[in-house]
């Protein structure tokens, strides 16, 4: 918010390029005015001498008109425009508590949604969330309650949460790459494993595999050693 000098000076600037040194000229039939706040960006003179670019700052504004008269101005609204205006500052800081947002603000918003809304008689994606609708706008409903949660932090909420969860997975990931990549090297950096040649080969298998006896049958078979026949003589008469 800026100070009350801000204000002033901002004024005077104001003046200065529109040749009304400030002053605001509204006039009527019945000299009764009008007055309605809102929130405008403004140049902020201070802050941008002191960084060297121009910086922009959000201020309440107020817009006057009168009866009878087209002409309207509009100025940033200064203390003795929220005292000629008490109702209308009470009204604009009630909707900056609880601001309402426009129905038409939803992406793909069309005809056929307007005329729902219009019979329904929702203007604003604070009613459209909360009020009973009929199916054909149940898909509309629904996006207006995810746009809601874009702009009252829940959606920031739960994207800061996601990020936060792959950052931690970024990081596993990245420690168990160091791990394979030190084991990687440490392999490398080892003598290099020897090929045996087919002589050793050979003497381990030799070594391993069971021996066979010499003239006589391999321990645990069935084969009987083949014994040879011997022909008796016959006895003499």
């Amino acid at each position: 918010m800026f100070s009350d000098q801000a204000i002033q000076n901002a004024l005077l600037q104001q003046g200065i390029r529109d040749g009304s040194n400030g002053a605001v000229l509204v006039g009527g039939s019945n000299g009764v005015t009008h007055g309605k706040f809102y929130m405008h960006a403004t140049l902020d003179p201070e802050a941008s001498e002191r960084e060297g670019r121009k910086i922009y700052r959000e201020a309440p504004y107020i817009k006057l008109w009168a009866d009878g008269s087209k002409d309207q101005a509009d100025h940033i609204a200064t203390a003795e425009d929220r005292k000629a205006y008490p109702q209308e500052w009470a009204a604009f800081e009630q909707q900056r508590a609880h601001p309402q947002h426009s129905v038409t603000h939803l992406p793909g918003f069309s005809a056929v949604h307007f005329r729902y809304c219009d019979d329904a008689e929702i203007f604003t994606i604070e009613a459209l969330v909360a009020a009973d609708v009929q199916p054909e706008m149940k898909a509309l409903q629904e996006m207006g309650r995810r746009w809601l949660g874009l702009i009252d932090g829940s959606a920031d909420a739960k994207l800061l949460q996601l990020t936060q969860d792959i950052a931690r997975l970024e990081g596993e990931v990245a420690a168990k790459s160091a791990e394979i990549e030190a084991s990687k090297q440490l392999m490398l950096a080892g003598p290099a494993p020897s090929i045996p040649t087919r002589a050793e080969l050979d003497a381990t298998l030799e070594s391993v595999l069971p021996k066979k006896k010499r003239g006589g049958r391999v321990k645990g078979s069935k084969n009987k050693p083949k014994v040879p026949h011997v022909v008796q003589p016959e006895n003499p008469a």
